[in-house]
This record gives structure tokens, C-alpha cells and sequence, in this order.
């Protein structure tokens, strides 16, 4: 079965469980929460009709959604780092960076945000 054949609920529950089997930082012995809180930035955005296509763009409109919900939750000395989850997010299957044409064999080799958001 595929995503494209599958029923609202089943692609929802594939979703729940690709959420929960996600690779978090861990630090200290707690997993970190920025893929997490990137993933609510999205939704507020898409909630508040910011965003209305399936196209995320990395600007100040994401960022500042992030920040807003990352300082609610964040523990101490955990940084507002938005950037990061934002390119990490790639491993997931829902989540498709789109590279710009004639960057593919640059983009395939990063493996930190910096230079990703830079370039």
C-alpha cells in the first residue's frame, strides 16, 4: 500500500507513528524537542492561513512561530535554534527540502544546517 492509496486515517496513523519513531537530539538524557516544535510551528501557520500551499518556506514568519512556541516549552539552556530541526526534518519521509537546480551533489553532502540555510 501506498501513501497515495491510502484512507485520510491511514495516512494520519502513518504519520503518528513516523512522529514517534523520530530521531531526536539527545542531550543530558532528554531528547530534544526542536523537530518537534517545527513541526507545531507548521501547523500554527497552516492553522492561522499563513501558509495555505504545501510549501514551507525557512523565513522570518516560520521562525518567529517557532520561537514563540519553543520559549513556552524549552528547558534551561536548550537554544532557539530553528534552523536545525528545519534541515533535519529531511530524513523524515513528509518532510522534502526542494534543492535548487544544479545544487543536488552540494545539498547530498551537508549534513549541518549552516550551511544549508546559507547557500
Amino acid at each position: 500500500m501506498t501513501v497515495e492509496t491510502m484512507s485520510l486515517q491511514e495516512k494520519l496513523d502513518h504519520l503518528k507513528k513516523e512522529i514517534q519513531k523520530m530521531q531526536r537530539d539527545i542531550t543530558h538524557g532528554s531528547k530534544k524537542p526542536h523537530k518537534l516544535v517545527m513541526l507545531l510551528a507548521v501547523v500554527d501557520l497552516f492553522d492561522r492561513k499563513v501558509v495555505t500551499e504545501n510549501i514551507i518556506y525557512f523565513n522570518d514568519v516560520l521562525i518567529e512561530s517557532f520561537s514563540n512556541t519553543f520559549n513556552l516549552i524549552r528547558s534551561k539552556g536548550e537554544w532557539d535554534q530553528p534552523a536545525p530541526p528545519f534541515f533535519h526534518l529531511r530524513t523524515s519521509s513528509f518532510w522534502k527540502h526542494k534543492i535548487k537546480d544544479g545544487r543536488e551533489i552540494q545539498y547530498s553532502k551537508l549534513s549541518t544546517s549552516g550551511a544549508a540555510l546559507t547557500n
